[in-house]
C-alpha cells in the first residue's frame, strides 16, 4: 500500500495512534465473555470502521498490544489484517534496532511480507550505530515498505543524547546527514522517512530543508507546546510530506462526546482532518 496515495486520496494527514488500554474501553466489552484477544480488537475495530475514510493511516503502538500479552500480540495481528482488508495504512511502532543479522531478522519479522508481525512501515532507532539501519532499509525498499527513523523524542532527556554537539553538529542533525546520503537512490516519499517529536519550529525547519525528499512522521500535535507553524513548516510546497499523529483523542473520543466508540472515532477524525488541512501549505487539494 502506498503511503502517499493514502494520503492524496483521503485528502488527510492524519495519522490515528492507536493504545488499547483495557480500563479504557466500554464496560460492555470489558465485562463480556469474549477472550482478551477479542475484546481489543472488537473495540478497535469500531474505531478502525469510524476513521478509515478520514484518516491517512493508523500509528500502532506495539508496546501497548504486548503488555497483554500472547492475546494482546494476536489482537495486533488481526488489527493489521483488518487494515489491509479495509485500505488503511498500518505503522508498528515497535521502535526496533540491532546489529547484523539481529537487525536484518527483525526487519524481516515486521516487513517481509507474509510475516507474522507484517505491517506497511515501522519505527526504527538508528542510534545504535551509523549501519543499525541499513538492514531495515535494504529489507523496507525490497518489499515497498517504509521505516521511519526516531530521530528527535518529546522526553524531559532529549538534551542528553539528541541534542549533543559534535564537531558543529547535534546528534540529531548527524543522523539526519546520514539518512540523506542513505536515501539518495530512492524516489521521493519512499522507503524511508522520519519520526519526529518536537516542539522546536528550527528543528522542522532544518529537516525539512535537508530532507525535502522524505515523509515526516509528527508527534506532539495536540500539546499546549505545540506550535501550529511546525505543522507549516513540516510539509513541502505540494501539500505532502508528513503525517500528524493524534493518539488517544481519536480512540477514546467516545468518553467525551457521549456518542458510540465508531461515531465518536468519526466525529474527531474528520474534525482534526479539517483542522490540519486548513493550517498547513496545502496546495493540491
Amino acid at each position: 500500500m502506498e503511503l502517499i496515495n493514502e494520503i492524496i486520496k483521503k485528502k488527510s494527514a492524519i495519522c490515528a495512534g492507536i493504545e488499547p488500554k483495557l480500563e479504557k474501553m466500554p464496560k460492555e466489552i470489558v465485562v463480556s465473555s469474549l477472550s482478551l484477544e477479542d475484546k481489543i480488537f472488537v473495540f478497535l475495530k469500531e474505531v478502525l470502521d469510524g476513521i478509515n475514510t478520514e484518516v491517512a493511516a493508523v500509528n500502532l503502538s506495539f508496546a501497548f498490544f504486548e503488555k497483554y500479552g500472547i492475546e494482546g500480540v494476536k489482537a495486533y495481528k488481526k488489527v493489521v489484517e483488518y487494515c489491509d482488508k479495509i485500505g488503511l495504512f498500518a505503522i508498528c511502532d515497535v521502535k526496533k534496532t540491532g546489529i547484523g543479522s539481529e537487525a536484518k531478522y527483525y526487519a524481516e519479522a515486521y516487513l517481509k511480507k507474509k510475516q507474522y508481525y507484517d505491517c506497511d512501515a515501522i519505527t526504527v532507532i538508528p542510534y545504535l550505530d551509523t549501519d543499525s539501519c541499513k538492514e531495515f532499509y535494504d529489507v523496507a525498499v525490497l518489499n515497498n515498505k517504509i521505516i521511519f527513523q526516531v530521530i528527535k523524542t518529546l522526553n524531559s532527556g532529549i538534551n542528553e543524547i539528541q541534542d549533543l554537539v559534535f564537531k558543529g553538529d547535534k546528534l540529531y542533525q548527524i543522523q539526519a546527514k546520514k539518512i540523506l546520503e542513505d536515501s539518495k537512490y530512492l524516489k521521493k516519499y519512499e522507503s524511508i522517512g522520519i519520526d519526529i517529536g518536537t516542539y522546536n519550529l528550527d528543528d522542522i525547519k532544518y529537516l525539512r530543508n535537508l530532507l525535502n525528499e522524505r515523509i515526516f512522521l509528527i508527534r506532539g500535535y495536540g500539546s499546549e507546546h505545540f506550535k501550529e507553524t511546525i505543522i507549516k513548516e513540516a510539509f513541502n510546497a505540494d501539500g505532502l510530506g508528513a503525517l500528524i499523529n493524534i493518539t488517544n483523542e481519536i480512540i477514546y473520543a467516545y468518553h467525551s462526546l457521549g456518542k458510540g466508540v465508531k461515531e465518536s472515532a468519526y466525529i474527531v477524525a474528520k474534525n482534526k482532518k479539517e483542522e490540519i488541512n486548513k493550517i498547513r501549505k496545502a496546495k493540491i487539494w
